[in-house]
């Protein structure tokens, strides 16, 4: 078999949740070096000049971006797929994935999560309730109605659960995090949905590591995640001692 796979980035962000839930997945042994990006230096900009997270090595390859990374899973560890069997249910599976990536990540990830638990935490800098409030009252509703037209009666989207599904929970619970998570009264199909999907053995692993990684001060991380049974590699590329923002960082 090629050479184990390794994950660099801490389990604290929902796009390494994501990378993880589809090798639990597919039962493709791992480790991981849990860094928080902006504690990296000058050896990790040269395999991801962005300063950003995940980045998967195998087999001499180094793969950049959580949507690319999952596209060289499924297609390096095929079995068992989590795409769906028709072109048109695959290409819908991989529109919710970019849809997380890209709107999810900027509403919830960052002017909700980023203001009321990253400005302080990381950047020791004042919560920005504005911001918050206003993104809680406007667009995540939008968001959420928008899911609730697409989540499924009861199951997954198409059978078995699958990158759709991971690719829009993995999200929530960061939002927890912020303090909200979504009414099951007024989104009733997709918080019922959401929480299937989190609740999966795949995705509740990583899950569980999340919470006990954002209690410990950054410096103790690997220290945490080694007690609480994290596969951690031998290495890391947690050097810096202060954080320092990345070329396209929001917070």
């Amino acid at each position: 078999m090629a050479d184990e796979v390794t994950i660099i980035g801490t389990p604290v962000s929902p796009y390494v949740r994501k990378v993880l839930a589809l090798l639990e997945l597919k039962k493709v042994s791992y480790k991981i070096d849990p860094v928080v990006a902006f504690y990296t230096d000058e050896d990790f900009l040269k395999i991801n000049p962005l300063r950003r997270i995940p980045v998967l090595l195998h087999d001499g390859n180094t793969i950049i971006d959580s949507s690319v990374i999952a596209a060289y899973i499924e297609e390096t560890f095929p079995t068992p797929s989590t795409l769906p069997s028709s072109p048109g249910d695959r290409a819908t599976a991989r529109w919710l994935e970019e849809f997380s990536d890209t709107r999810m990540a900027d509403i919830f990830l960052w002017r909700c999560f980023g203001s009321v638990v990253l400005k302080p935490g990381l950047w020791n800098e004042e919560r920005d309730l504005k911001t918050y409030r206003e993104t809680l009252a406007g667009p995540v509703v939008e968001i959420m109605d928008y899911l609730e037209t697409i989540a499924p009666e009861d199951g997954f989207l198409f059978g078995d659960i699958g990158l759709g599904d991971i690719s829009i929970a993995i999200i929530f619970w960061n939002m927890r995090v912020a303090r909200w998570q979504p009414d099951p009264k007024q989104w009733p199909k997709a918080a019922a949905w959401i929480a299937r999907t989190e609740a999966h053995p795949a995705l509740a692993r990583s899950t569980d590591w999340a919470m006990a990684m954002l209690r410990t001060p950054v410096p103790a991380q690997r220290e945490k995640a080694i007690e609480i049974g994290v596969p951690v590699t031998d290495e890391t590329y947690l050097r810096a001692v202060e954080p320092t923002r990345g070329p396209m960082s929001q917070f």
